[in-house]
């Protein structure tokens, strides 16, 4: 596997007509429910680089902090340039999160096994109410 991927998991991402992608929501570590369970609307925004360029097979899983699949998705797209970072949007998705742990992203290419890109842990709820 000679390329890589970098995630940052948000709660909504929008692209601008100037192409410009806007992550709003962003996640710097943690999410911090305020209680279990509790169902959120979670996107991610995928940097790969070192793909070569050319037709590509992906596929994509995300899993829940139980380790279920919450999204399997298998799709084609065209790297263009090599020597340019390539961008993955997953639009945002209903996750039920319904214990601690951690959510995990993982992608796949040609048909190689699926490799864990992204990881956004589940703290215990936190009571947020003012003192």
């Amino acid at each position: 596997m000679g390329w890589r991927g970098e995630t940052i998991f948000c709660d909504d991402i929008r692209i601008e007509n100037t192409g410009k992608h806007i992550l709003i929501g962003v996640y710097g570590v943690d999410l911090l429910p305020s209680f279990l369970p509790v169902n959120v609307t979670l996107g991610a925004w995928v940097r790969f680089s070192g793909l070569e360029k050319g037709q590509k097979r992906y596929s994509l899983r995300l899993k829940g902090p139980s380790g279920s699949e919450v999204l399997s998705l298998d799709g084609e797209t065209e790297i263009l340039r090599s020597d340019d970072p390539t961008i993955f949007s997953l639009l945002p998705i209903p996750v039920n999160i319904d214990q601690t742990g951690s959510i995990t992203l993982e992608f796949g290419f040609d048909g190689e096994p699926c490799v864990e890109i992204g990881r956004l842990r589940v703290s215990p709820p936190q009571d947020f109410q003012d003192s």
